[in-house]
């Protein structure tokens, strides 16, 4: 809400070019900002001067630059909070981060570019599940290594509707491609590119996690930075 007025003010003065790349540059800064839980409460007290300074993108991102209170979250910063994607049961962040992936990875794909929207409808899975005492035990010997697996975003996905409290907990195999009785599984959401990198994993593990971590933080990086 803070940057309604810069939003404004930018649609009223720009052309459509200019205003594709100062929303970008904006669109960046409140992205790092909300993953990497900084507040933005000291904002408003700058955004009188940020209209006056902020005459293109290349101004604007000068401006934020030059301003401890708008320092934008590092990519190693974001790569660490991508690692550690733990909401107090709050799935918003990593939900909105896969969606966005999904979205751009569709815009790179040439035989996706005739989808013209995707609701955002999923639900957010962890594959390794947050209850892995029974099934996932040899992943993890307590629950802090296990925590740093869990929230890792390379350990989630978005599904077309959540997994029944039967399966979820169960093994990769099981979660993966369903137990011959409960409808969903990871499979039946295989439309999403985001899922297809999965289906051919035998096991889902500590490397599997952390390569696909890798990969996803590329993505986030790629779709929210400032050049």
């Amino acid at each position: 809400m803070v940057f309604i007025p810069v939003v404004l003010y930018i649609f009223k003065t720009k052309d459509l070019h200019e205003q594709e790349q100062m929303c970008k540059v904006i669109e960046t800064l409140v992205m790092r900002f909300y993953i990497a839980h900084k507040a933005t409460n000291g904002f408003n007290k700058l955004l009188s001067e940020m209209l006056k300074k902020a005459g293109n993108k290349d101004s604007l991102i000068d401006f934020i630059n030059n301003h401890n209170s708008f320092r934008l979250p590092s990519n190693n910063e974001m790569r660490n909070k991508l690692k550690t994607l733990w909401d107090n049961g709050d799935n918003k962040r990593a939900n909105l981060i896969l969606f966005w992936i999904e979205l751009f990875r569709r815009s790179k794909e040439q035989n996706t570019k005739d989808i013209v929207e995707l609701a955002d409808v999923y639900s957010l899975e962890h594959l390794m599940p947050q209850s892995w005492e029974e099934n996932w035990h040899q992943y993890a010997n307590n629950y802090d290594e296990a925590s740093e697996l869990i929230y890792q975003i390379g350990n989630m996905t978005i599904l077309k509707g959540s997994l029944n409290s039967s399966l979820k907990n169960k093994d990769w195999e099981t979660k993966l491609n369903g137990d011959g009785k409960l409808k969903n599984c990871i499979k039946r959401s295989t439309d999403l590119i985001v899922n297809k990198e999965l289906l051919d994993k035998k096991a889902w593990n500590k490397d599997e996690i952390e390569k696909r971590t890798k990969i996803l933080s590329d993505n986030f990086l790629k779709i929210w930075s400032i050049k």
